[in-house]
C-alpha cells in the first residue's frame, strides 16, 4: 500500500489508508469544508473518494454525503476492513504483550492448573483454553470476519465448504508444547499465530515467554511480504547464512522405536533430537540462530515430523520460506500451499513435513524413502 503525502494534494489533512486500487480513503478529517474539498479534489483527480470521520454523522463518498454507517459499508465493501492482512504489526505487538502476561500468570501457579489428556494422548489445560480465547478475541477485534482454525476449544473454528476459498485464515496454537508448559523446570513452549493468505503462510507470531537468557521472553515476528523476521525487535540471524550445524530435529512420540534412517544420519555425523517438545521451536531453530537471545539454543539443519498438525507447523514453515529453506513432504512434494483437503479435515494434518537446508532436505528425503521400502529382516 502506497502512503499518500497529504501535502501533495490536501494541506493539513492526514490519510488513514492512502492510495489503494486507484482510490483514496480519508479519516480524521476536520471541518465539513475540508471534507468537501477532499471529495471535490478526488473527483478532479479522477479518484473515487470515500471520506468519513468517526463519531461524525456526516461522511463524504464519491456519490455524495451519506451517514457514517452507509459510508463505512462502502469502505468495507471496496477496501476490506482496516485490519490490512499484510500489515498486522499492531495486532502482533498487542498480542505478544498480553500473551506474555497471561502465560506468566498461569506458570506462576502451574501446580494448580487443571490438566486433561486428549484422545491423541496429548495434554490440555485450562491455560490452553484461556490463551486460545484471548487470541481469537484479539484477532476478531482486528478482523471481525476472521476465519479461524484453532487447536483446542473449537471456538469459532472454521473449515472450508466445498469450493470455499477465503482470502485469509488464522491458524492458532495457544500453547505448543503443553507437556513442557506444565513442567516447572522446562522453557520449551510457546504460543503461535500464523496468518494464511490464499492458503500460504504470510505472517506469523511466536511468543516463547521463558526461552530467553534468564527465562526472559523471546518474541519472533515474520512477514513474507516484507521478507523480514525479527527476534525481540532485532533482525534475525538466519541459519542459512552460517555453517551447517550437522544437527537435526527428527522427533517422535514417546515409546516409538527408532527409525532406520536415524542410524544413517548418525553415521553421517548428525546429532539428533528425537524427544518431542515444541515442534514450532524446533522449526524456529531450523530457520534461525537464537544463541544470542537463548543461551545454548541448538541449531538444526533439518526438521522432520510425520503426521504434523498444521498449527504445529505453519509458523515455522513461514519462517523457512523467508529464510530460503526448502519445505517438502516425504515424497519430495512442496509442502506449501496448504491444500483445501487438509484444511477441511476435523484436525488438519500434514502427512509429513520436512524443512531445512535444500541439500539436507533432498538427502534426507532420499534415505527416508529408502527406509520405507526396506524388507523387514526375519529374526
Amino acid at each position: 500500500m502506497t502512503s499518500l503525502n497529504s501535502n501533495q494534494y490536501f494541506a493539513g489533512i492526514q490519510p488513514r489508508f492512502g492510495i489503494r486500487d486507484s482510490s483514496v480513503v480519508w479519516s480524521g478529517l476536520g471541518s465539513v469544508m475540508a471534507r468537501q474539498r477532499v471529495a471535490r479534489d478526488c473527483r478532479l483527480l479522477g479518484r473515487p473518494c470515500l471520506a468519513w470521520r468517526r463519531g461524525d454523522q456526516l461522511a463524504a463518498s464519491g456519490e455524495g454525503w451519506e451517514t457514517e454507517a452507509v459510508c463505512w459499508q462502502r469502505i468495507v465493501r471496496h477496501f476490506g476492513r482496516p485490519g490490512d492482512a499484510m500489515h498486522p504489526e499492531k495486532l502482533w505487538t498487542d498480542l505478544a504483550t498480553e500473551l506474555i502476561h497471561t502465560l506468566s500468570s498461569y506458570r506462576a501457579r502451574v501446580s494448580e492448573v487443571d490438566i486433561q489428556e486428549k484422545a491423541d494422548r496429548t495434554l490440555l489445560t485450562d491455560a490452553d483454553l484461556a490463551v486460545e480465547a484471548l487470541v481469537i478475541d484479539k484477532i476478531r477485534d482486528w478482523d471481525s470476519e476472521a476465519k479461524v482454525v484453532a487447536e483446542e476449544s473449537g471456538t469459532g473454528s472454521w473449515r472450508p465448504a466445498e469450493g470455499d476459498e477465503p482470502k485469509r485464515v488464522w491458524v492458532i496454537d495457544p500453547i505448543d508444547g503443553t507437556a513442557e508448559f506444565v513442567r516447572p523446570g522446562s522453557v520449551e513452549f510457546c504460543s503461535v499465530v500464523c496468518l494464511l493468505e490464499h492458503r500460504e503462510p504470510v505472517a506469523a507470531l511466536i511468543v516463547a515467554p521463558e526461552l530467553g537468557i534468564g527465562r526472559t521472553p523471546v518474541v519472533v515476528l515474520a512477514s513474507r511480504a516484507e521478507g523480514k523476521i525479527t527476534v525481540n525487535g532485532h533482525p534475525a540471524i538466519l541459519n542459512s547464512d552460517l555453517e551447517p550445524a550437522q544437527a537435526a530435529s527428527v522427533t517422535r512420540s514417546a515409546n516409538t522405536a527408532a527409525r532406520s534412517y536415524e542410524s544413517e544420519m548418525l553415521e553421517a555425523g548428525y546429532k539428533l533430537k528425537t524427544r518431542t517438545t515444541s515442534q514450532t521451536l524446533d522449526l524456529l531453530r531450523t530457520a534461525l540462530d537464537l544463541t544470542e537471545v537463548a543461551e545454548d539454543s541448538p541449531r538444526f539443519d533439518l526438521f522432520y515430523r510425520p503426521q504434523q498438525k498444521i498449527w504445529d507447523g505453519l509458523a515455522g514453515l513461514c519462517l523457512g520460506e523467508i529464510a530460503g529453506l526448502l519445505s517438502t513432504d516425504l515424497d519430495a512434494r512442496k509442502r506449501l500451499p496448504v491444500s483445501r483437503e487438509t484444511l477441511a479435515q476435523p484436525e488438519p494434518t500434514f502427512e509429513s513435513t520436512v524443512m531445512g537446508r535444500p541439500e539436507a532436505v533432498k538427502w534426507f528425503v532420499e534415505i527416508a524413502q529408502d527406509s520405507r521400502t526396506e524388507v523387514p529382516k526375519s529374526s
